[in-house]
């Protein structure tokens, strides 16, 4: 029975204090607990907890199996964190107003003075994220009179666009916002299946994804594990910023994807990451193109990863190649650390199937680099193609108007004629002038 209101109950003899604290001094000091907590990003990188060198284990962490109970409660904790409701207190103006530009060009795909609007946006968007412009490339302006031309070539293929996806709730809604993307440049006109590998979805977060689509969406649960060959006292769940769940990713990119059985029915995948986001219409279909050339392999660009996350890979991989035989037919000298951009690749599936792929990666699977120091999969499939891929077999896809983190594609916002604006039409001596001053201007900036 309770007496005098909260935090006072009966007792034997009349009504005493309850020696446990009210519901309201309970809730603030639980908010105050979790005020002093440190906030850690369980997928993308973020505040390495304090960690040992991997090449010895940790005195505090006793056996593995505590270690292992230890980080299945991080991973609970981090799921009980994420709570839906975050998800939809979430707003990206910025995110929307990129969409909106980015429609518009479907009515209008040869006005420059939208690919100028995109542009600055997204040198805003750099500029305040990076404190630098964006890392620009440029593929040829779009040309109105083979656009049709190009549609009508192309075919569609056993194809499936793919996501691993998410470990909180921004990449979650980055992840809703590359769908919407996806949809409106790309798969609106051919609708391929779209797969969304992940490991905790729950009713609510599929329900939202479909409700944003109008896209085939085939969701797949994955469990990530630490492999049994591996000590769990030597694999650290923080290396450098990026995170156990981060790694294990990278695994599955690397060996686990291939072998899923629900890649099997498809000739070719495209890999999306969550903050991947198609920004202009793709008049050629990317499967279509590897298809009439026989590529096996296309990426989006290239980038020299840091020898922090690089040990002992390509000692690994020259061993392998001296094993078997292998000679490059494109490459020679020492690996430097150079490898393709992973956040959007478009291949065969067969090819990553092949005996002596498996093998290789494998190979590096069991070496325990990916866990250990996080040897990235943008290098492993660029060594795998250095390895086992021809030129002719391969292509970067300079023509997808792209935009992840800090690098951006788009098709040149002017033409590279003196008698013509950026929107097509006759030029004067004052706008050729004006034209000249602002591609001087983003000169500037990216000086």
């Amino acid at each position: 029975m309770v007496c005098g209101g909260s935090g006072v109950v009966a007792g034997s003899v009349g009504c005493s204090r309850s020696p446990f604290p009210s519901k309201a001094t309970f809730l603030l000091l639980l908010g105050l607990l979790l005020a002093l907590t440190p906030c850690v990003d369980t997928a993308r990188g973020g505040f390495p907890d304090e960690m040992p060198d991997f090449g010895k284990p940790d005195p505090r962490a006793g056996t593995g199996k505590n270690l292992m109970s230890q980080h299945l409660q991080y991973v609970q904790e981090d799921v009980d964190e994420w709570k839906w409701a975050t998800t939809q207190s979430l707003q990206r103006p910025w995110v929307q107003s990129l969409y909106d530009l980015s429609a518009s060009l479907q009515d209008s795909p040869s006005r420059g003075q939208t690919y100028t609007d995109l542009r600055e946006h997204l040198d805003e968007h750099c500029n305040r994220v990076y404190n630098n412009t964006c890392e620009w490339q440029f593929s040829p302006p779009f040309d109105s009179k083979n656009a049709e031309t190009i549609l009508e070539t192309n075919v569609k293929q056993s194809a499936a666009i793919v996501y691993v996806c998410c470990a909180d709730a921004q990449e979650f809604q980055d992840l809703v916002w590359s769908i919407k993307f996806l949809d409106l440049n790309f798969n609106q006109y051919h609708n391929y299946p779209i797969l969304i590998f992940h490991e905790n979805f729950g009713g609510g977060q599929q329900n939202q994804i479909v409700q944003h689509t109008k896209s085939e969406v085939r969701f797949h649960k994955v469990h990530w594990k630490i492999p049994d060959f591996l000590d769990p006292n030597y694999v650290p769940r923080w290396y450098k910023g990026y995170s156990l769940g981060f790694r294990h990713m990278i695994r599955f990119w690397t060996v686990g994807i291939w072998e899923h059985p629900a890649m099997q029915e498809f000739k070719y995948y495209m890999r999306l990451d969550s903050d991947s986001f198609l920004i202009g219409r793709l008049w050629k279909d990317p499967f279509s193109f590897m298809a009439e050339a026989d590529f096996k392999f296309g990426f989006i660009g290239t980038s020299t990863e840091s020898k922090d996350f690089t040990p002992d890979l390509w000692e690994v991989t020259e061993a392998f190649r001296r094993s078997k035989g292998l000679e490059p037919e494109w490459f020679t000298g020492k690996w430097n650390g150079f490898s393709f951009y992973s956040n959007l690749e478009v291949g065969r599936v067969d090819y990553w199937q092949q005996p002596v792929i498996k093998e290789y990666l494998n190979l590096i699977d069991g070496a325990g680099g990916i866990f250990k120091v996080r040897w990235p999969e943008s290098s492993i499939h660029f060594l795998a193609a250095m390895l086992f891929l021809h030129s002719q077999e391969m292509v970067q896809l300079v023509f997808i108007p792209y935009w992840h983190q800090n690098m951006v594609i788009l098709p040149q916002p002017w033409v590279e004629s003196p008698h013509k604006n950026p929107d097509g039409t006759k030029a004067t001596a004052q706008s050729a002038r004006q034209r000249e001053e602002q591609q001087e201007k983003y000169t500037q900036k990216e000086l």
